[in-house]
């Protein structure tokens, strides 16, 4: 879920966790919500993303930390990496 959040939000340039569980959801993975929760959580505390509430407090966006972070994917790496986590994570549920 970690790098299926930083891989969007490098993608997006911002990511929230409607968002991400659209996402996941659109690839057969449900009821997920809790666990983007915990990621986002982690990738805040290890200061990979930042909350933006400057757009509502309801659906806060996350940003990365640190711009340079959001340049060192090139735009087909991502979707590329991107497909995969959540290739991975359909493979995963359906073991």
């Amino acid at each position: 879920m970690d790098r299926i959040a930083v891989y969007h939000t490098a993608q997006q340039s911002h990511t929230s966790l409607t968002a991400l569980d659209a996402l996941v959801q659109a690839h057969g993975a449900t009821g997920q919500a809790q666990a983007l929760r915990r990621s986002l959580a982690r990738l805040q505390l290890a200061y990979v993303l930042r909350r933006d509430e400057t757009h509502g407090v309801h659906d806060a966006r996350y940003v990365f930390t640190i711009p340079l972070l959001q340049r060192q994917f090139e735009p087909q790496e991502t979707e590329l990496l991107l497909r995969q986590e959540l290739e991975s994570l359909g493979r995963g549920l359906n073991s």
